[in-house]
């Protein structure tokens, strides 16, 4: 990457202006937070693609791209899928004959769907389903049960605006909002999935991506869209209104690419059903953000290389091994928090700060921290701050930086790695770099094609390659030298282990005692 490539985009609109802080947002993009699951990024990613279809808005990776998006609200097709359960009591009341049973169930639905509107019988929410299931409650009834069966993360029980279907078409595409004001809710669709559009959008890939999600993910036709198309209002499905897309600062970068490639990779196995999709997806996606951040603190840090992932194969049992994972799992995570140290005093120093640090004033490096890194009305700053000598203040606004709560790199890591099983949690030994059997299905689905075998030890080394991972004594050996964290018969007991799991899902095939080969389960 070049120093020009470096060099972040203007942002569009006044997007960071809302922001109390502005450091993370300007380092990495505006914005991922705590709150927002690795699935919801992708279904995020979704529903920017399904109003604004990759390719919509050139990116000439110079200017950033202002696009605008009002995603579909689908009141209530999610209130007839997510809230109502008197469809299904109405339709096992044996009291009420069936010819009775479409009127008593749309007269209670009418109520609790708008209870302004209680009493007036006029006013028919649900008239637009009188055709379509010719008042057949029973047919309603098994229309919504095969929609609820597509509702992903269901053992989280969210307010029914923010719950989701797994995307199988343009018709499943759902918002987040906020129930009867109907305004977007940015705290599950934080903007992650912006982001990744925004990566996609400027890869080099762009229009195969596009084809491949209009023809396996937003698919008119698809059986499951034309049944959630006939539970929705065509006449009154509001749109949330136009909303500026988030802020990627770099025009171009590897990660864009390589994830265009690992999208590329999964949604063109014509085999794979495409319910078997959105897994493998958005733990790929995860993966690759995880390497963004690991880039982008190496690009700021100017290190030689970004730090490993040491990935545990053996759920644990060799205790150095997961201790050297655990190892590293902390040093992703510390630095980040030293990036962010560097980003802020070198941004200081492009806006003016010697000349404030040589003459000690107070107000100038006070007027700079606030015009480059902070919101202009501040509700966090005091005047006893003001008064610090230029230096005291730096190290509060970075020590304030590296704990934020929400907006925070080094916070984000660990519930992005964990939810795409790229880390594991005991009590006890804590938390650590730890491959699960679905990640690893993820990774073989994204590298190797659905045409061809791989070598196990060529496979670890494209995962080293690609995504930092350390798994086999080879890329131990290539990482650190002569000088590893643990033996390097540890990381071949790494390498075995991981064939032996690899196995049991039908993901390897061994032809002799000294070769093992990979296969993608879908040829």
């Amino acid at each position: 990457m070049t120093e020009a490539d470096k060099t972040p985009l203007p942002p569009p609109g006044d997007i960071l202006g809302s922001s109390d802080m502005r450091v993370q947002e300007m380092m990495y993009g505006h914005r991922f937070t705590t709150d927002q699951e690795a699935y919801m990024i992708l279904l995020e990613t979704l529903t920017v693609c399904a109003e604004k279809p990759l390719g919509t808005v050139v990116s000439d990776r110079t200017s950033h791209e202002a696009l605008k998006y009002g995603p579909k609200q689908r009141q209530k097709m999610r209130y007839l899928v997510f809230s109502d359960r008197h469809l299904e009591r109405v339709a096992k009341d044996d009291r009420i004959h069936d010819s009775k049973k479409w009127g008593a169930w749309k007269k209670e639905a009418n109520e609790r769907f708008d209870p302004s509107t209680s009493g007036n019988e006029q006013h028919d929410h649900f008239k637009y389903l009188d055709e379509p299931f010719n008042r057949d409650i029973h047919a309603l009834l098994q229309a919504i049960r095969i929609l609820r069966s597509q509702e992903i993360d269901v053992a989280n029980q969210r307010r029914w605006t923010s719950r989701f279907l797994a995307v199988k078409g343009p018709d499943m595409v759902c918002d987040d909002l906020r129930e009867r004001v109907w305004n977007r809710d940015r705290r599950f669709f934080a903007r992650g999935g912006e982001l990744v559009y925004l990566m996609l959008n400027r890869s080099n890939r762009c229009d195969e991506v596009r084809k491949l999600i209009d023809e396996k993910l937003l698919d008119q036709k698809s059986a499951m869209n034309r049944i959630a198309r006939a539970v929705s209002d065509p006449e009154s499905d509001p749109s949330s209104g136009d909303a500026g897309i988030g802020y990627l600062p770099l025009g171009d970068h590897r990660i864009y690419h390589q994830m265009a490639e690992d999208w590329i990779n999964i949604l063109s196995i014509d085999k794979l059903p495409h319910s078997h999709l959105f897994e493998p997806l958005f733990r790929v996606t995860g993966l690759n953000l995880a390497v963004y951040f690991a880039q982008r603190g190496r690009e700021i840090l100017g290190a030689e290389k970004q730090e490993p992932i040491v990935a545990d194969a053996q759920n644990g049992a060799d205790v150095q091994l997961r201790e050297s994972a655990k190892d590293h799992l902390i040093r992703h995570r510390t630095v980040a928090d030293k990036a962010v140290e560097e980003f802020i005093r070198q941004t200081a120093e492009q806006n003016g700060w010697s000349a404030a640090l040589n003459q000690k004033s107070a107000i100038d490096a006070r007027g700079i921290i606030e015009r480059v890194f902070l919101k202009k009305k501040d509700t966090n700053t005091d005047d006893e701050g003001r008064r610090d000598d230029p230096e005291e203040q730096l190290r509060k606004l970075i020590k304030r930086a590296q704990k934020r709560d929400k907006n925070n790199i080094s916070t984000f890591l660990l519930p992005l790695t964990k939810g795409i099983g790229l880390v594991t949690a005991r009590p006890g030994p804590g938390t650590w770099f730890a491959l699960d059997d679905a990640m690893i299905t993820a990774l073989v689905l994204a590298n190797v094609s659905d045409t061809n075998t791989v070598e196990l030890r060529e496979f670890a080394r494209r995962l080293y390659d690609r995504y930092g991972l350390v798994i086999g004594p080879d890329e131990a050996r290539e990482e650190f030298g002569r000088t590893p964290p643990v033996g390097l018969e540890k990381f071949r007991n790494n390498l075995a282990a991981l064939e032996n799991r690899m196995t049991r899902l039908a993901l390897t095939r061994r032809l002799s005692d000294d070769c093992a080969f990979v296969v993608n389960p879908y040829r």
